[in-house]
């Protein structure tokens, strides 16, 4: 996958781990907000493991009723800390992801509109911030 192919719409792109304490604190306040746009076209939630498998970020995440679509980085354990970018080069996870987690909101032009390392508190209040990312891409 690469960031081009949401190209036209908003992307909530968030760098996470089940092995990090912030990111687990963080994900049900996540989940709210990701419930109030799951069904609105215009944002894709693009959530990214980062040092352990899909498989066992999939599994963390079922156990705790998590929904948000969860997208494959490649890596398959804690010594991965290089993810593979389209072309096949390979970036340092801390270069994307200062701290874990990490997280930025693309507008409809690609343009990041927001950046935070490490955990928020209060996801759900940046509602009305990906309400205006949604109208601004409806009214292209």
């Amino acid at each position: 996958m690469a960031l081009s192919d949401f190209k036209g719409r908003g992307v909530f792109l968030h760098f996470w781990g089940s092995w990090c304490p912030p990111c687990q604190v963080e994900f049900p306040e996540l989940q709210k907000l990701y419930d109030v746009f799951s069904q609105t076209p215009g944002i894709d939630f693009v959530l990214v493991q980062a040092r352990e498998s899909i498989a066992k970020s999939r599994q963390w995440a079922k156990r705790r009723g998590i929904t948000m679509p969860l997208y494959d980085s490649g890596m398959e354990g804690r010594q991965e800390t290089n993810f593979q970018l389209a072309e096949g080069e390979t970036i340092s996870d801390r270069r994307l992801a200062p701290a874990f987690p990490s997280t930025y909101v693309l507008d409809g032009n690609g343009i990041v509109v927001f950046a935070h390392a490490g955990r928020v508190v209060g996801w759900p209040g940046y509602e009305p911030l990906l309400q205006h990312i949604v109208k601004s891409v409806r009214a292209k």
